[in-house]
C-alpha cells in the first residue's frame, strides 16, 4: 500500500500530526516501536505500581487543538507554559499572557 506520509512515533505529537494530515486527505501510516500508542502521555507500570510517564503534557494541550481533533480530555489550566532555572539559579516563568511574559523578562 502507498502512503503520502509516514509518522514515526505514536506519541501525542505523532498522533496529532497523523490526524491533521488525514483530515487534509492524505493517506498516513503511523509506526510505533512500543506495543501501544501514547508516548510520554501514557501510564506505565514499575514494580506493580502504575505511574504517569509524563502525562502532565496533556495539561498543556490547547482546547482549540482538542476541538480541531474532535477529542476531549481533562486538562489543567495554567497561567504559564513553563518555568526554567538559569545557570545563575534565577527562575524564569514563561507566562501565556504576553504582557506578563514581557514583565518577567
Amino acid at each position: 500500500m502507498k502512503y503520502d506520509a509516514v509518522i514515526i512515533g505514536a506519541g501525542h505529537n505523532g498522533l496529532v500530526s497523523a490526524i491533521t494530515l488525514a483530515k487534509n486527505g492524505l493517506k498516513v501510516l503511523v509506526v510505533e516501536s512500543r506495543d501501544r500508542e501514547g508516548g510520554m502521555a501514557d501510564t506505565s507500570t514499575w514494580n506493580h505500581v502504575r505511574y504517569p510517564r509524563s502525562s502532565y503534557v496533556l495539561g498543556l494541550f490547547p482546547k482549540e487543538l482538542q476541538d480541531y481533533l474532535g477529542v476531549s480530555f481533562p486538562t489543567v489550566e495554567r497561567d504559564r507554559n513553563g518555568t526554567f532555572i538559569t545557570d545563575e539559579t534565577h527562575v524564569i516563568r514563561f507566562f501565556k499572557d504576553k504582557e506578563k511574559r514581557h514583565e518577567e523578562f
